[in-house]
């Protein structure tokens, strides 16, 4: 088939060319970081580059294993500079993100904002270069610098793969940063036609420049100088004669993405065989989870069955698993029934290890096609076992690469050797000019809250400013000397949110801004919210300190399920294009509602698929931390309604949460029938009028703790229960 994606292998070699300056941020390194596919691909890129003379660091962001002084020399050595986000200064985070531990994401952006690399590469996996990637997009950093995202491993398709529910709000995190991770990259490369396909098929945006690349993989000596090792690695491995295992190795992480499942039933079957012939089996990975169940629990249970010796070894790091798997006489056995590109596969092939793999996801790309018949089966256990017990009574040798390591490295130098190529044009990047504002100030506080969001207005957007609009709620206290040319919108007044978004819409200003009274701005706010209100959002909503103690709350309402959960939190307000905005909201302009903030627009862009992008940069100043949260019971019917329409994603994950969170109230315990003497406390209460309403629950409440004190709990759980049918 006829594939949109581009190559590196048509790229030609500037010799003479110097390599860029190169920066890689990860979650996962060899060395600091213990299996794990991601930490293998990107360390191999940067052995390369650092061996071939790049000007190279390395930003860690995960937890460090064992000395970070260590590791540090150990990969200096190999020319690569170590760093992590510890190195950085640590501001003071508060809000949703900073409770979930989504936070690397800004920490990632503050620690590159200001630095010089011609090159930086991300990965998608929990979409840390996120807000990189976002402020490249909206004209506010890194115009001189090709950022570049691997496809490794999207969380929608890990937790598809591994069939784990997306049942706590960091997922929506991962996947919404990965989503506008992937649409907004300078250049998006992946190893696998596979996987660039399953995004595709799923709805991902996807930049202009997407590109399928192989990976590289460490060699095996990681941590030596020069080239030496780079060379000796592109040396093919010589064909091995056919060995009989003794052994057969799960090769890669106890888990049911990785195929473990099919494994157990495939060995289960062959029990006897491998018992007869003296093969004992390895699970060599780190251990997850199987159906819920932790691996290792899981294996125990399953091991009642089987006649031959078995053990787990989770401790290797990635060289001590290639070293442990090139030294005895043993068969790797990759059974994934979907996988991107698997390291295991590329250090199979690289180091020459014996070894069968499932005919599935990207595993097929990577082998050479006269090798498939003998080393791949389909993924069934008929396939399997069949397989392996060929292998036990013929022997297996090694299999070729279908791209050679010389090859695919000649294509990893190329690129960066013509970098710039893959820079986008200009004109691709928002406009610098300057932006005219309306602005609508949402007012439900007093006199001197309004007081101080006009005057920062007045002072960061001046001559900027066209018009400005309050909404005054309830009747709030407006100062006695306020200018005549603002417009008051009050609970006098007969005018609809659409009627007011429509006159903002109607006015001569570029940009639409909507500030709650109380919150200022800050002087970088004016050019900052205006490059971002015409980068291609339908809104953008910065970030916002407490000006006493210069906390600052990020925010990601970006996520429509994290707004529907956790979108009671609010940095202050929000900016948009005048031009554009109508297009997206069409018909949903009537929805739009003056009970709900900034008139219900973040939730019904979402709900109309909209994209709602956070704008990485602190732009509004609250006083209190209360101000960073809203009151939102009074519309929350209409807020649910409009989220009610978001896009499939994050609809499954807000149910996911939900129901999450629902059965850890209410646990599936079998019913019971209530005691006599609760089912007539029951009846009582049910006999009371309006016995639904919060208000007469809470009376009824406060009623049995009155009388029953530490008892009350069970009794007001138990009548909970029974007033729901459980």
């Amino acid at each position: 088939m006829s594939e949109p994606f581009g190559s590196f292998s048509t790229l030609k070699d500037q010799h003479e060319a110097a390599l860029p300056s190169v920066c890689l941020v990860t979650s996962e390194l060899v060395g600091p970081f213990k299996n794990g596919g991601l930490g293998t691909s990107m360390t191999g890129l940067v052995e390369l580059l650092g061996a071939k003379g790049a000007d190279t660091t390395v930003i860690y962001t995960g937890e460090v294993i064992g000395d970070l002084g260590v590791w540090r020399e150990k990969y200096k050595t190999a020319g690569i500079r170590l760093e992590t986000l510890q190195d950085f200064p640590q501001p003071t985070l508060i809000g949703p993100l900073q409770r979930i531990g989504w936070t690397n994401a800004w920490l990632v952006y503050l620690a590159l904002k200001d630095r010089s690399f011609d090159v930086v590469h991300f990965n998608d996996t929990l979409g840390e270069g996120s807000f990189c990637l976002m402020a490249k997009r909206m004209g506010l950093a890194f115009s001189k610098t090709l950022l570049t995202l691997a496809l490794h491993s999207p969380t929608e398709w890990i937790l598809e793969s591994n069939g784990h529910p997306a049942n706590w709000m960091g997922f929506a995190c991962f996947t919404t940063g990965e989503r506008l991770s992937i649409a907004n990259a300078d250049l998006l490369w992946g190893p696998s036609l596979y996987l660039l396909r399953w995004i595709t098929d799923r709805g991902y945006a996807l930049p202009q420049k997407v590109v399928n690349q192989q990976y590289v993989i460490p060699t095996g000596t990681l941590f030596e100088a020069g080239t030496e090792k780079i060379d000796r690695v592109a040396v093919p491995p010589s064909k091995l004669p056919k060995q009989t295992p003794k052994e057969i190795v799960f090769f890669g992480r106890l888990e049911e993405r990785k195929g473990i499942r099919l494994f157990i039933n495939a060995i289960t079957k062959l029990g006897p065989e491998l018992a007869r012939r003296g093969v004992s089996v390895l699970f060599m990975g780190k251990s997850s989870s199987v159906n819920g169940i932790d691996a290792a629990t899981y294996l125990e249970k399953r091991s009642s069955q089987w006649p031959f010796s078995w053990r787990i070894e989770s401790g290797f790091d990635q060289q001590q698993a290639v070293a442990y798997l090139r030294n005895r006489p043993c068969v790797a056995v990759m059974a994934s029934p979907v996988d991107n590109s698997p390291c295991t596969v590329y250090e199979a092939l690289q180091f020459g290890l014996p070894f069968i793999a499932a005919r599935t996801g990207g595993i097929p790309e990577l082998i050479s096609a006269e090798d498939h018949e003998r080393h791949l089966f389909d993924y069934t256990v008929a396939s399997l076992s069949s397989l392996i017990l060929r292998t036990l009574e013929e022997g297996i040798s090694n299999a070729a690469p279908a791209v050679s390591v010389k090859e695919n490295q000649r294509r990893w130098l190329a690129m960066h050797q013509n970098w710039q190529n893959f820079l986008p044009a200009p004109h691709e990047r928002p406009a610098a000019q300057e932006q005219s504002f309306v602005v609508m100030v949402d007012h439900a506080s007093d006199g001197a809250a309004l007081q101080r969001t006009l005057g920062s207005i007045r002072a960061v957007l001046a001559d900027g400013c066209r018009n400005i609009i309050i909404h005054a709620r309830d009747m709030a206290e407006l100062p006695s000397d306020l200018d005549l040319s603002i417009e008051i919108v009050d609970e006098l007044s007969d005018k609809t949110g659409a009627d007011i978004l429509g006159d903002m819409l109607g006015s001569s200003a570029s940009v639409g801004l909507m500030l709650r009274s109380g919150i200022a701005l800050e002087p970088s706010a004016r050019e900052t919210l205006g490059r971002a209100a015409v980068s291609g959002a339908d809104l953008a909503i910065p970030m916002a300190k407490l000006a006493d103690t210069g906390a600052v709350m990020p925010l990601f309402q970006a996520s429509a399920a994290l707004t529907a959960i956790e979108g009671d939190f609010d940095s202050g307000g929000l900016a948009f294009c005048v031009a554009t905005l109508p297009v997206r909201l069409a018909g949903n302009i009537s929805r739009l509602n003056r009970a709900s903030p900034y008139l219900g627009l973040i939730e019904n862009v979402h709900g109309a698929g909209g994209k709602v992008w956070p704008i990485p940069a602190v732009l509004f100043q609250a006083v209190v931390p209360e101000d960073l949260v809203l009151n939102v019971s009074s519309s929350e019917a209409r807020r649910s309604l409009a989220l009610s329409r978001m896009p499939n994603n994050d609809l499954y994950q807000a149910l996911s949460v939900g129901r999450s969170h629902y059965r850890m109230v209410w646990p599936p315990t079998p019913p019971q029938p209530p005691s006599p003497v609760a089912a007539a406390v029951v009846s009582a209460i049910m006999s009371v009028p309006g016995v639904q309403n919060p208000e007469a629950q809470a009376f009824v409440k406060k009623t049995l703790v009155a009388v029953l004190g530490d008892r009350a709990a069970p009794v007001i759980a138990r009548i909970k229960g029974i007033l729901r049918g459980g």
